[in-house]
């Protein structure tokens, strides 16, 4: 299914223009997407975890009240705070008390450009009988729909757009060196994570990205047609037709990989037919059975299965019942591979689609793919939280 859903978006027509964004640099009430995660750098300046997590909650709640709540699936665009006790004080009890002051600085930043769209300091007060309730005493004093915390959210809102309108083209010559790099993943985060609400160069980011796209499923089918020939080599049946597998019919090197794919089905017949013949020969049909289910029903040989099916259920009340439990064992190894018929009745789906006018759809389920790529390098990659505070204090 998996690979079917791909084939389907690889076919969708990438000449349409997805341009369902309406921009207005100036405007900032139409951000809906534009997307903010919230994130607390762990062990940050000793904050105990209960608290950290509370501060967490209210930069969700923060970017919530302002139109911008994202979350980890695209985490470019981050909302995050810095804690710093000013003073820190025990209160006789019983019981004891602990009376802190904080200054809370909040950030709203481009990770990926390493960009502080605006920044605000709060002051506020906490007591409690440890530290954990102290600092989150502190915490709930910060009102999410506070007026100065709503004009921090409206100003970064406002550099960011202001940001991405002019500098474009400095993003997408980025994007460009990157695949010229063979950083494909990389540059298609740098393109697909461009606010759609900026949409002149939300546009021109998705027309590079369609550009990047195909440069990257290129690569990708010849390193893994490389890997399907070096487990091959080795008779690794299945590492190979995993490999395979993820070939689809759009590249240039497909092809090639159906050849492969023919020469593998083709020996694993001959193996198999081998083995049933020896099986049958000794009158053990349930190690017969075993084999020719293995046989691929497209390989060269197997009429000549077929053949042998038939001679032994002419002889053997449950042979039918035997085979089929084999066949569903083993049915399993081919079906990922999409035939030269399946791939017809793809594209004939796919144009009957655009029929029905579904284009729309169609094209945006291609830049769903192609995001999912960066993100996936994104959640992959030394680019990951835990580098977070290195740059930013």
């Amino acid at each position: 299914m998996k690979k079917l859903i791909y084939i389907f978006i690889i076919l969708a027509c990438s000449t349409i223009r997805y341009s369902s964004a309406q921009n207005n640099a100036g405007k900032t009430d139409d951000v809906g997407r534009i997307s903010i995660t919230a994130f607390v750098e762990e062990n940050m300046n000793g904050m105990p975890q209960g608290a950290r997590e509370f501060l967490t909650n209210k930069l969700q709640q923060i970017t919530t009240n302002n139109g911008l709540g994202g979350g980890s699936a695209n985490p470019r665009f981050v909302i995050t705070a810095q804690v710093v006790t000013l003073t820190k004080d025990i209160v006789p009890g019983p019981p004891a008390m602990i009376a802190q002051n904080l200054q809370v600085t909040f950030y709203i930043v481009d990770y990926q450009e390493r960009i502080i769209f605006n920044t605000v300091s709060i002051m506020v007060k906490g007591v409690g009988t440890n530290d954990t309730k102290a600092y989150i005493q502190a915490i709930k004093q910060i009102q999410p729909s506070s007026t100065e915390l709503k004009q921090f959210v409206e100003l970064a809102k406002v550099k960011l757009l202001e940001y991405y309108n002019s500098h474009c083209d400095i993003l997408i010559k980025k994007a460009e060196t990157l695949a010229s790099q063979k950083r494909y993943e990389e540059a298609l985060f740098q393109l697909t994570t461009v606010p759609e609400v900026c949409l002149d160069c939300y546009n021109l980011a998705m027309d590079k990205s369609t550009e990047v796209y195909k440069q990257y499923v290129e690569n990708k089918c010849m390193e893994d047609l490389t890997k399907a020939k070096t487990a091959w080599a080795s008779y690794d049946e299945a590492s190979a037709l995993f490999y395979l597998a993820d070939i689809f019919p759009d590249t240039k090197c497909f092809d090639e990989a159906q050849r492969l794919v023919t020469e593998i089905k083709d020996h694993k017949c001959a193996a198999a037919l081998g083995a049933a013949q020896g099986a049958w020969g000794g009158h053990n049909y349930v190690e017969a059975a075993r084999n020719l289910a293995q046989v691929p029903t497209d390989s060269k040989c197997a009429k000549e299965a077929n053949n042998l099916a038939a001679e032994i259920r002419n002889e053997i009340k449950d042979w039918d019942s035997e085979y089929k439990k084999y066949q569903q064992e083993y049915a399993f190894r081919y079906d990922q591979w999409t035939t030269e018929d399946n791939r017809k009745d793809i594209q004939q789906s796919s144009d009957n689609d655009y029929r029905k006018n579904e284009a729309y759809d169609l094209q945006k389920r291609e830049i769903e793919a192609r995001r999912a790529v960066g993100v996936a390098w994104a959640e992959n990659s030394h680019w990951g939280w835990y580098s977070f505070g290195g740059w930013l204090w």
